[in-house]
């Protein structure tokens, strides 16, 4: 991804408040438990996801699962509360140093942008999280398709995969990220998200391997945008 938004999310990162005040700031509750647990959108999906990936560990003999866009670690922590053996990574070295602030030891984490996990040694797994970091994917350059390559290239047969993602009604999308201080807001800049409606995830999942067991496309709460998941089998 550019260097304009890995900027702009090493500036939220590393603005006063640290990770509670950027999972405030991104509609993320601080405890890991509470973003799966206290909404039931996210609950009933990541649910349908641990499932997923409890059966995956059994089929494949191995509880290794990588995070990619880790961001502050909420799911990084959740998955290794359960015993899984986890790599988070972003591509922002200030969400890195959130992750492990949030994780400890109890978590493997790297600074690694998501189209260059082909050769990055990550070793094989039984699951892959990528959450929400799609959007921020130009189209038209191939981004998404190698970046979905280099996530399920590891995945062992019978693996799970969990992809949400965000849709606004303009297929660009540009929005400013204000970030909450004790002293006020401090503008940390500008990100730009791009739309792939549900079905374009849906062809690119089943070209690199993954059958998609269970999505869903629905509203936010404020209307603005709608939520994404897609839950698939490798």
């Amino acid at each position: 991804m550019t260097a304009a938004v890995r900027d702009v999310f090493d500036a939220l990162a590393n603005a006063g408040g640290g990770a509670a005040a950027f999972d405030a700031v991104t509609d993320q509750p601080v405890e890991g438990d509470n973003y799966f647990v206290t909404d039931p959108v996210d609950s009933a999906q990541f649910g349908i996801f641990l499932h997923e990936l409890a059966d995956a560990a059994r089929v494949t003999g191995s509880r290794r699962v990588l995070v990619a866009g880790c961001g502050t670690g909420l799911e990084t922590e959740l998955l290794a509360d359960r015993g899984f053996d986890v790599v988070g990574f972003d591509f922002s070295p200030g969400m890195v140093e959130q992750a492990r602030a949030r994780v400890g030891g109890r978590a493997e984490l790297r600074v690694l942008d998501v189209l260059d996990v082909a050769g990055a040694g990550l070793g094989m797994v039984a699951g892959v999280v990528f959450s929400n970091v799609a959007p921020f994917l130009e189209p038209g350059r191939g981004l998404l398709r190698r970046a979905v390559k280099g996530l399920t290239s590891p995945l062992l047969a019978g693996g799970a995969v969990y992809l949400s993602t965000t849709l606004y009604p303009d297929p660009v999308h540009t929005r400013t990220l204000d970030f909450p201080t004790v002293d006020g807001a401090v503008s940390a800049g500008r990100v730009t998200y791009y739309a792939r409606p549900i079905g374009t995830y849906r062809r690119v999942l089943a070209d690199y391997g993954v059958r998609v067991k269970f999505e869903a496309s629905f509203d936010s709460g404020d209307g603005g945008y709608r939520n994404q998941f897609l839950i698939g089998r490798g």
